[in-house]
């Protein structure tokens, strides 16, 4: 990061600098209400996984890798923004996206691993299509399924939007 600055601000003057400041970038765009609701709302599907296998969880060495690199890069996108006439690009906050995407992956691995041990044991509450599934399995996939729905509702709201303008 210290190289990116050096680079990026010391050697051409573009009149622009990293500066610190909570919700700055974001307050820009949103309502300041909105940014925790829907940090939880991206993070519902990785958050129930987490919660409801805790102790496979946290023994899970890349599922946990993602939720630290997640952290750190919100942390940046939360806390740092680029200040002058940069301040529009949000160029810190791409790091969280890519590291969210990589959470929500890690997760759906994750849960896919706990199906097929479940299996093999034979824990199977539920027949979802004639396949045996535990409550906890069918609980994360809806979580993931609605996450997923309201991702393409989004993307067809945002879309429509700008090309009725």
């Amino acid at each position: 990061m210290g190289l990116f600055y050096l680079l990026a601000y010391e050697s051409q003057d573009q009149g622009s600098a990293i500066a610190v400041g909570l919700f700055s970038f974001m307050r820009h765009w949103i309502p300041t209400w909105r940014i925790p609701i829907q940090l939880v709302l991206s993070l519902l599907f990785p958050l129930t996984a987490l919660a409801l296998y805790f102790e496979q969880a946290r023994r899970h060495l890349y599922l946990n890798m993602c939720w630290i690199v997640f952290a750190v890069s919100a942390a940046i996108a939360y806390l740092l923004y680029e200040d002058g006439r940069r301040f529009t690009h949000g160029n810190l906050i791409w790091s969280s996206y890519s590291a969210a995407f990589l959470l929500m992956l890690a997760s759906m691995l994750f849960i896919l691993e706990q199906h097929r041990r479940e299996r093999e044991l034979g824990h199977g509450d539920l027949l979802v299509y004639g396949i045996p599934v535990s409550r906890r399995v069918a609980i994360t996939s809806c979580v993931f399924g609605l996450h997923l729905l309201s991702g393409l509702v989004y993307y067809y709201r945002f879309t429509t939007q700008f090309t009725s303008l």
